[in-house]
């Protein structure tokens, strides 16, 4: 194996090939820039998993995939609550509207006629812990039944909504605050992976004029994170979905950048014989971290094991950029 390595280390691309490769730069901005923020419990799970049959047959059975609850503010213009839940009653996210004038007229219609009975079903439903719920002291209100629980289509939805209910109503639900949250982490992972990428470039530019020139710096900065680079176009041209979780992958990324360069640079007199000296190294160090990601495709969780391809992909492509690509750019 150490020869078949050996004769593996001294193949040099052609430059051509090595800066064409670098168009991985513009592909990986392009993506991030216009990355799509989505998450969701449908893909957490297989679509053979208990809680996604499950989640799929509340959606079949009843029309809908979740609740929020629309609260407006005491003193309420009923003419203008009308108004507002007449708009969002034609939004696609929309399945069903529990209001409770319409549970009241649903309880008393079929009695409006006998007076007795509809005087005691009122009382007994305004005695009623539901009614306490749809009528506080403070606010007023409506379920609103979405088939939708992305947290992109939920960001959607909120933002549609506030728009109709100004100052009058808001939303009120788990999902909504996750959504919210979910969304602006997710986002702040992304842009952050640009600044640490650029902060780990200009350090490694720093320490690799130390040792070489400056031509040659700018290579070792260019291949050392052309790995990560190419994940992020993988990602883009796969589809792979940003979620709270896959996320993380900034972070797997910005830890695999310039960990080979740095050690190439001070192993040796140059660049060259630093590669010389750790290249096994670095290859027995990349096969050990894909045995330490094998636990990732042993769970349930498909954000998991999208993490673990990432992880395994990005310490491979990092090894090529490190090593060929460098080499490549680097001949003369």
């Amino acid at each position: 194996p150490k020869l078949k390595l050996k004769k593996l280390l001294k193949y040099i691309p052609p430059r051509s090939v090595s800066f064409m490769l670098l168009l991985a730069y513009p592909c990986a901005f392009y993506f991030m820039s216009n990355a799509h923020i989505q998450d969701a419990i449908d893909n957490l799970f297989k679509s053979g998993h208990p809680i996604t049959q499950s989640t799929q047959y509340i959606k079949d059975a009843r029309g809908w995939k979740s609740e929020i609850s629309l609260l407006f503010k005491k003193p309420v213009d009923n003419d203008r609550k009308k108004e507002i839940l007449s708009e969002i009653r034609n939004l696609s996210e929309i399945s069903h509207i529990e209001d409770l004038a319409e549970i009241e007229n649903f309880l008393i219609e079929p009695i409006k006629n006998n007076e007795s009975h509809k005087n005691f079903v009122k009382t007994t439903f305004d005695n009623n812990v539901h009614y306490e719920r749809l009528n506080s002291e403070f606010y007023l209100r409506s379920t609103l039944y979405l088939n939708k629980v992305s947290t992109d289509k939920i960001e959607d939805f909120r933002r549609k909504v506030e728009a109709m209910c100004k100052s009058d109503c808001f939303l009120s639900a788990d999902i909504v605050s996750y959504s919210e949250f979910a969304q602006k982490v997710s986002t702040t992972l992304i842009q952050s992976l640009a600044i640490s990428l650029l902060i780990v470039g200009l350090l490694l530019l720093y320490l690799a004029t130390r040792q070489t020139t400056l031509i040659d710096g700018i290579y070792i900065v260019l291949s050392s994170l052309w790995g990560p680079m190419v994940i992020c176009c993988l990602m883009g041209f796969l589809e792979v979905q940003f979620n709270h979780a896959t996320c993380i992958f900034g972070a797997v990324l910005v830890g695999l950048a310039g960990d080979n360069a740095i050690q190439f640079l001070f192993q040796g007199k140059d660049v060259d014989s630093g590669i010389d000296s750790c290249f096994y190294s670095s290859v027995s160090l990349m096969v050990c971290s894909f045995l330490l990601i094998v636990p990732f495709f042993l769970g349930s969780f498909e954000t998991i094991k999208t993490l673990g391809l990432i992880f395994a992909g990005g310490t491979f492509c990092s090894l090529i950029g490190d090593i060929w690509i460098y080499k490549g750019l680097k001949k003369r």
